[in-house]
């Protein structure tokens, strides 16, 4: 389990507490991988108190600040450059150590805390580990009589090989040829990621003994510890101004640049709007990232909250005029339904996942027609007006404890 508490890891957090929760028939216990066997953890690893850059975003930007030197000096290496392969088998070295260094740690865990498992068991697994072996233990699993299933967040990887981190694609593939032959069945987070798994894994020539089916996550951001950081600053930003949120972490899917040249013309034009992007910088995006660090409005009317606090996101999706989430591609949209259960206005793109998860809520806009999400904004303003406060009326959503529980009845399920 990740220390970070974003995206997949902060809903893979509410989950398990929500799990833990669970009153009978259904006993919960977490485990983690730690480089040798499952083992049972009284308690998940805590939240890095701030967002520190790992050693893959290290070199991540060393290799694409290499690899934008050498293809100035060798122009017609470009193809070799950014191939697939190269990609994987650089994150895969670094993948490698990390787990050598897993398994190091490891031989401090005595073997005691290795997880038993009987029939009946069910292992659900929740967290992608997409660069560690898991094969032995799967299949010790399966001889002990447990249940495997796994949770797939989405086939972006597959699906859109240029909008996903470096060397991904080929390791999802990898993953769901390692793990699908040991699979009792698999939950995609959406009815949309569930139809595609399925889709897939045809293609694929696996899956035909596997029960694929899809559960939803839950809203809200879980339990928020007051006093971790104070939300005066944020307060400050968003006093007197008509705030438009952009939350998730910066990638190319994400549309952020989309975002950045409709506020652009915005601002030309006299709007006194504030954008407000909170997430951390992720993969394939340092060109966006030079651009926001290097715009005129920073600190004014453009503002990147890179290591925002729980406190504060709520304090943004209950004080913001709207949400833009133009993402070309999801497998569920978690902004989208927070900001459904904080009543705040989202206009988004009109992708089938935000139809099946948003309803009728959210305003839709064509991503790929020049200056849509332009018209939204400038139509959701006229029709507020001027104030800053907009009306809202929250929509009910699952709770992390229904999604829990609609969970645990999929996996559970005779």
């Amino acid at each position: 389990m990740s220390r970070y508490n974003t995206g997949i890891q902060r809903a893979a957090r509410n989950l398990v507490d929500a799990c833990l929760s669970s009153p009978q028939p259904w006993p919960c216990r977490p485990v983690i991988y730690n480089g040798r066997f499952f083992e049972s953890i009284d308690d998940l690893p805590k939240v890095a108190a701030e967002a520190k850059r790992s050693i893959v975003d290290v070199l991540r930007q060393s290799f694409h600040h290499a690899r934008s030197v050498s293809l100035r000096v060798a122009p017609g290496a470009r193809a070799a450059l950014h191939s697939q392969r190269l990609e994987y088998g650089l994150r895969r070295f670094v993948h490698g150590i990390q787990n050598a260094r897993r398994w190091a740690r490891s031989l401090a865990v005595p073997r005691s805390r290795r997880v038993q498992f009987r029939r009946g068991d069910v292992l659900v697994l929740l967290d992608p580990a997409w660069s560690v072996d898991l094969t032995h233990e799967l299949r010790r699993a399966k001889r002990e009589g447990a249940d495997i299933w796994l949770v797939v967040n989405d086939l972006i990887p597959i699906e859109y090989p240029g909008l996903a981190p470096e060397g991904t694609p080929i390791l999802m593939d990898q993953w769901l040829r390692q793990v699908v032959p040991f699979a009792n069945g698999a939950l995609g987070i959406s009815r949309s990621v569930a139809t595609d798994l399925r889709v897939h894994l045809n293609d694929m020539g696996l899956g035909d003994h596997l029960r694929i089916d899809h559960f939803y996550l839950g809203a809200g951001l879980g339990k928020i510890e007051t006093g971790a950081r104070d939300v005066a600053e944020i307060a400050g930003i968003f006093a007197g101004a008509r705030i438009y949120l952009i939350v998730g972490t910066i990638e190319p899917r994400k549309n952020h640049a989309m975002v950045i040249d409709t506020f652009d013309r915005l601002w030309s034009s006299g709007s006194t709007s504030k954008l407000v992007i909170f997430g951390r910088l992720g993969w394939r995006s340092d060109d966006v990232a030079r651009r926001v660090r290097g715009h005129p409005e920073l600190g004014r009317r453009l503002l990147w909250l890179e290591a925002g606090t729980d406190a504060e996101l709520e304090f943004a999706y209950r004080h913001a005029a709207a949400l833009l989430f133009p993402s070309r591609c999801e497998g569920f949209g978690l902004p989208l339904v927070e900001a459904m259960l904080y009543g705040l206005p989202a206009l988004t793109s009109d992708i089938p996942v935000f139809r099946e998860i948003g309803g009728d809520y959210p305003r839709f806009f064509d991503i790929d027609a020049g200056g849509a999400l332009e018209s939204a904004i400038r139509t959701l303003e006229r029709e507020s007006g001027r104030s800053v406060v907009v009306p809202r009326t929250p929509m009910v959503w699952l709770s992390w404890s229904e999604s829990a529980r609609m969970l645990l009845e999929k996996v559970t399920c005779a």
